[in-house]
């Protein structure tokens, strides 16, 4: 039986059955189509880093997929803490966030 992914996403599909470790960009899609796509991703053993235009976005999108999926604390989605100064500028950066973001990292999360 062919589902909405095998019609409408072939090259998806190619993706999430290859072994290949690179990149795949997906655009346009609405928000709850997105939420589906990530679980079905996930589902697939590949891992995803959603990038989305500030940080609000970013918590809605962990919270309404935490709360859809009823995720454990082990697949839940984890935010990329980002530092709020411009990399060029001559003040103290946040060690807090920069260790934040070493932990996310290190520990490998299956969606950032």
């Amino acid at each position: 039986m062919q589902t909405l992914f095998d019609y409408k996403l072939p090259k998806l599909k190619r993706f999430l059955n290859s072994d290949f470790k690179g990149a795949f960009c997906l655009s346009g899609l609405n928000p709850p189509l997105k939420l589906i796509l990530i679980d079905f991703i996930l589902r697939s053993g590949k891992k995803i880093f959603l990038i989305t235009p500030d940080e609000q976005s970013a918590l809605k999108y962990q919270k309404d997929y935490d709360n859809l999926f009823n995720q454990t604390n082990k697949k839940c989605a984890k935010i990329f803490p980002y530092q709020e100064i411009s990399p060029y500028t001559m003040l103290d950066k946040n060690l807090y966030i920069y260790k934040e973001q070493l932990d996310i990292l290190l520990n490998k999360p299956d969606f950032i």
